[in-house]
């Protein structure tokens, strides 16, 4: 928000915050229902292997949802993010963790079928399916793309951290292409095996289509519940600090103007 204040002037703030905190708050909700499918899919895979791959096994999430939240709320009451910068760490081998895994897994599914259910035609794939529903997963995918670049939002605050020299804007130029180059190679690589091992039939979450080893699949889920924990409370804390700093700044304002009739820039916009 101060990049856009200085950048494009105080009047752009209101409708950048709004379009911001809109898509905090919806990576907030994405995590949460990830994080019930992940949890449902253990359970789903549990009942399998204990009671044969026909059995119904239909598990609700909500209640998960609802152990989610509750475990969010308790977690939100550290002081601050910096006491437990641990997580981050778990964050990152948590992600690494099961990305690895649906990769391998989907390269031993294909190599098991010795041949790929997809094909390079995208349009001519899923013949049997509705045209809305092919539609409807063309979003979904588009989803998933723009859900990829939430990192974005964090690009300058990284900045504001370095110190030059060299300058910090040359410095993020060449980590941010390596980073994320290594990282779009890295997942551009497990998308198009999970395609030549699924197909068309490929599911939302590569790991709901695996049962298999259970213990292997049940660790990822695991690993990506773990990282979606961690993960929220980034996201979480960015929310509530900033509510914070709202309702104390239209405080101080509000006192400002009652008091004395001025306002300074440097609070009130």
């Amino acid at each position: 928000m101060d990049a856009v204040r200085a950048l494009l002037g105080p009047k752009h703030v209101l409708i950048s915050g709004i379009m911001q905190y809109s898509m905090l708050w919806g990576i907030m909700i994405g995590f949460t229902i990830t994080a019930a499918i992940s949890t449902a899919t253990m359970k789903r895979s549990t009942c399998f292997h204990e009671k044969g791959p026909s059995a119904k096994c239909g598990v609700s999430g909500i209640s998960y949802m609802l152990a989610f939240g509750a475990l969010e709320i308790l977690l939100s009451q550290f002081p601050n993010l910096e006491k437990v910068t641990f997580l981050s760490v778990i964050a990152t081998l948590t992600s690494l963790a099961y990305a690895l895994i649906a990769l391998c897994l989907s390269i031993a599914k294909f190599s098991i079928q010795h041949e790929a259910k997809g094909t390079i035609m995208v349009a001519m794939a899923g013949e049997g399916l509705a045209t809305s529903t092919k539609i409807w997963r063309v979003f979904q995918a588009l989803g998933n793309i723009a859900f990829s670049y939430t990192y974005s939002m964090l690009l300058l605050e990284i900045q504001d951290t370095l110190k030059s020299p060299p300058a910090e804007n040359k410095a993020m130029k060449r980590v941010t292409l390596y980073a994320i180059g290594g990282t779009a190679l890295f997942y551009t690589s497990l998308g198009c095996m999970g395609y030549a091992a699924f197909g068309a039939d490929a599911p939302g979450n590569y790991l709901t289509g695996f049962y298999k080893p259970l213990w292997l699949v049940d660790i990822a889920n695991l690993a990506v519940i773990i990282h979606l924990i961690v993960g929220y409370q980034v996201v979480f804390y960015r929310n509530l600090n900033s509510v914070g700093e709202f309702m104390l700044l239209h405080l101080l304002c509000s006192d400002c103007y009652v008091l004395s009739g001025v306002c300074p820039n440097n609070f009130c916009y």
